[in-house]
């Protein structure tokens, strides 16, 4: 307990951070969709940090619910348009050493989307999808990458495909949902597809195997950083344990994954997977995923 002394020092600022921006919200100031966003993020921090506090399970729960009910806000409020505005500078040195401007040359003005940003459409959906209720949830796999703002962003097809094996499960359309994932992971492997693929397939040794590796690599994200905030909770793992509950496979406590704070979602049964092909049967003879 020590150890996370400094969060009792921030919190009241944290406090006011969250009643701030609650109230320009309501009274119609500012960016709205940055506010929100700015809610979704301090008020998981603090969850996080009064579960590492020792706070009760209620107060904790409440404030990522409120994370997700801002992340559903985020993504329906409009955004700024104004981007940064950007010159060309040419520079030289001069004979004594010098650095000189030689032409500045202002660009014309950028103009963005005004959509929530890719990075805070999966931070939201992921905190929905642990804490939000179906509504939400269903809400929230309405929006997609075309949704998101993505100017400027560089990521491989595989982050889509990803992105479309999500909010195909979450929909319902199983066999849709295991197509993209397999697409995923055929051009990257990440723990998080691999995990969802496997809870969609109904296979638990292979989904807590995954899950495992998912933790793994968020502990070590936080390593050097133990009063990170974001680094005391896993929500991308909460999100997967709690649409595993759904179709009936269990996951246990473990650092990083406090499941006691998890709320159950209606039990969804699965579509039936095709007979596996001749390379499939023999790949799993041979032990290889």
């Amino acid at each position: 307990m020590e150890l996370y002394g400094p969060f009792l020092e921030v919190w009241p600022e944290y406090e006011r951070m969250i009643s701030d921006r609650e109230a320009w919200l309501a009274e119609g100031k500012g960016d709205p969709q940055a506010c929100s966003r700015q809610l979704v993020t301090t008020c998981q921090w603090l969850g996080s940090m009064g579960l590492a506090l020792g706070q009760p399970e209620a107060v904790v729960r409440d404030y990522f619910r409120r994370a997700a009910a801002h992340g559903i806000d985020m993504m329906r409020l409009p955004g700024s348009t104004k981007a940064l505005r950007v010159v060309d500078i040419d520079l030289s040195v001069s004979a004594n050493g010098n650095a000189q401007v030689d032409a500045y040359r202002p660009r014309p003005s950028q103009v963005h989307s005004g959509k929530p940003s890719l990075v805070a459409y999966l931070q939201a959906m992921w905190c929905v999808i642990a804490f939000g209720t179906s509504d939400a949830i269903d809400t929230m796999a309405g929006y997609g990458a075309g949704d998101c703002q993505i100017e400027g962003l560089v990521v491989g097809r595989s982050v889509y495909d990803s992105m479309a094996g999500l909010t195909a499960w979450l929909r319902g359309r199983d066999e849709e949902a295991r197509r993209e994932l397999r697409s995923a992971l055929r051009q990257e492997y990440s723990p998080g597809d691999a995990t969802l693929l496997a809870l969609s397939e109904g296979d638990s040794p292979r989904f807590l195997r995954h899950l495992g590796k998912r933790l793994e690599a968020h502990r070590r994200q936080y390593l050097d950083e133990p009063l990170d905030p974001d680094g005391l909770v896993c929500v991308h793992a909460l999100g997967l344990c709690r649409l595993a509950a759904a179709v009936g496979l269990s996951s246990s406590e473990a650092p990083f994954l406090p499941v006691r704070l998890l709320e159950p979602l209606p039990l969804r049964g699965l579509s039936p997977l095709p007979a596996p092909s001749l390379r499939t049967r023999i790949r799993k003879m041979l032990g290889v995923e």
